[in-house]
């Protein structure tokens, strides 16, 4: 939906910052989203300003990486980037991960849903799916503790 701020994503993968309806917001994801592509350190910092934007647009620009990342450690980054942005489909995307992915990843995600402790309605959410993944309860109780 062009006018929530959210991106369609072109043929070849990239965004198209055409439909992002605030051109200061598009500025700033596009030079932002440049760095995932760089070192280590940068490419962590990239991902988290891009959350810490809080914009639709980045989440899906966040989730879309994610979905293509390889590599354990920046994926790690990516979760905590989505989940700054404290948007219902980040929190949702993060609960799901949690619940269908190895026990590395879902044990991300589960440090990642840590800044929602204080959030009962995505505690019992969670709760459960570890009842159903107890691999995962040290996870839980370290990150919402």
């Amino acid at each position: 939906d062009p006018a929530a701020g959210t991106v369609q994503f072109s043929d070849k993968g990239r965004p198209d910052w055409r439909r992002v309806p605030n051109k200061r917001v598009h500025f700033m994801i596009e030079n932002v989203a440049r760095f995932l592509d760089a070192d280590d350190d940068l490419r962590e910092a990239a991902a988290l300003a891009l959350g810490e934007s809080r914009q639709p647009a980045a989440f899906e620009l966040l989730s879309a990486r994610f979905a293509k990342e390889m590599l354990a450690e920046h994926r790690r980054a990516l979760l905590l980037a989505m989940a700054m942005t404290r948007l219902p489909a980040a929190v949702e995307l993060l609960l799901g991960t949690a619940a269908d992915q190895d026990r590395t990843t879902a044990a991300d995600a589960i440090d990642a849903l840590a800044i929602y402790r204080g959030d009962d309605a995505v505690r019992g959410k969670l709760a459960a799916i570890v009842a159903g993944r107890p691999e995962l309860a040290t996870a839980m109780k370290k990150a919402f503790h």
